[in-house]
């Protein structure tokens, strides 16, 4: 297993930085700071946040070379939701502290 660097930081996608592999993470991984994460061709990278971030798909992390890793959204379940007064319920479910 090949070890890419320290991701220090997270941009917007940039056509004219190279992007060298990408990691699939679901919303709930992709709230980081510093963590070993294992990309989708099967290298090692740390992130090393200055603070807890909260990364979007289509997000790069930026690694010490001034290569990039995509970050993409894993698949997740959704649940659905219906009935005859939504925005009642909406606000119920919504309204749970």
């Amino acid at each position: 297993m090949t070890d890419l660097g320290i991701a220090y930081a997270v941009a917007p996608p940039d056509e004219t930085a190279p992007v060298v592999d990408q990691v699939v993470l679901t919303y709930a991984a992709r709230f980081l700071r510093r963590k070993v994460l294992q990309t989708a061709g099967g290298c090692r990278l740390l992130v090393d946040l200055a603070q807890a971030t909260s990364v979007a798909t289509d997000d790069c992390l930026v690694l010490e070379n001034g290569t990039r890793v995509a970050v993409v959204a894993a698949p997740e379940p959704l649940l659905a939701i219906s009935g005859p007064d939504l925005i009642r319920l909406a606000w119920h479910i919504g309204n749970r502290h």
